[in-house]
């Protein structure tokens, strides 16, 4: 089989093989998860919320199931570079060198950015949410703040302060691989600001502070994404100029050695077409093929110039018959 060119079937039986072995990995790591997850439950208590909280569970096995969210996510992050290698391995065959290089620098950008995210939103945008969430109970009305909510909205925090930290990656490998220009990026940039922004309501709780908190270094982020893509964008340019350069130099080599061939066939001589005569051959005696004495019976030829003679045999008697040497002795 081809493995330069694939049929669909081969690209899907493909995904099929990679996305088992991040399955894999992932169950492999949900193990140790398990009993890691409550512990982190206890420190994200300590950590985001006023000394002396606590929270409740109002469902028989609502705080297994929280475990096991918190369990599954620690299992991803866990298997995160295995996952990564099956991705990569998946894509990088139909990438160009260029695009690979691109890819393999901005990749661990990529794990910094989104380790940076679910930090950010860790110890400052949740601890903020819950101090202001706890501040407003009175005497008459007490915060009674369940697991489910807790673990719920950590994770969609966490989540989605990663995902959109991931912004400026992705506009720099768009501009890098030439897919979308840095003007166009900057002509559109009030759309994006809006996207970001509806992004952020979707991704966090319905309040203002966290949608805030994630639109607003979302766009920071943006902005400094556009100036990083300015040197992306001559790299890319100089790099587009050198190849054709060389298509270029590539296309004068071909002309010259075309016109190097053509030049050598004209000086070359014109082959002698005049017909060649050849003297005409000897007349040979038949008589004495019909002698018995040579034992042959004179259906000899050999070549000689551009016809073909008869020649006369001079075997020796070797080739007499038995009764000719018979009658010799």
């Amino acid at each position: 089989m081809d493995t330069s060119r694939q049929s669909i079937i081969d690209h899907l039986e493909e995904l099929r093989f990679r996305l088992l072995w991040s399955l894999l990995a992932v169950l492999v790591m949900l193990v140790p998860s398990c009993f890691l997850a409550p512990g982190a439950i206890d420190l994200l208590i300590r950590f985001t919320c006023p000394e002396g909280t606590k929270l409740n569970y109002i469902r028989p096995m609502e705080l297994f199931f929280n475990q096991l969210e918190v369990a599954l996510l620690l299992a991803v992050m866990l298997a995160l570079p295995i996952i990564s290698y099956q991705l990569w391995q998946f894509v990088a065959p139909g990438l160009y060198r260029h695009e690979r290089r691109i890819i393999v620098r901005l990749s661990g950008v990529s794990t910094v950015l989104f380790v940076l995210g679910v930090g950010f939103a860790i110890c400052f945008v949740f601890p903020a949410i819950m101090r202001f969430s706890l501040g407003m109970g009175t005497e008459q009305i007490k915060p009674e703040i369940v697991i489910d909510s807790f673990v719920s909205l950590v994770l969609s925090l966490s989540l989605g302060f990663g995902a959109m930290f991931q912004l400026p990656v992705v506009v720099c490998v768009l501009v890098a691989l030439g897919v979308v220009k840095l003007d166009t990026m900057r002509r559109v940039r009030p759309f994006v600001v809006t996207i970001i922004f509806i992004l952020a309501a979707i991704l966090t709780p319905p309040d203002v502070v966290s949608q805030l908190s994630l639109g607003l270094p979302t766009w920071l982020l943006f902005e400094a994404s556009l100036l990083c893509c300015r040197r992306l964008d001559q790299r890319r340019q100089e790099r587009e100029r050198q190849r054709e350069e060389e298509e270029r130099a590539e296309r004068e080599r071909e002309e010259a050695e075309e016109r190097e061939r053509r030049q050598r066939q004209q000086m070359q001589p014109e082959p002698d077409e005049t017909e060649v005569s050849y003297p005409p051959p000897p007349e040979v005696d038949d008589s004495l093929y019909g002698d018995p004495s040579y034992g042959y019976d004179g259906a000899g030829y050999a070549a000689s110039g551009v016809s073909v003679t008869r020649v006369r045999n001079l075997t020796p008697g070797r080739h007499f018959s038995r009764r000719q040497r018979t009658r010799q002795r």
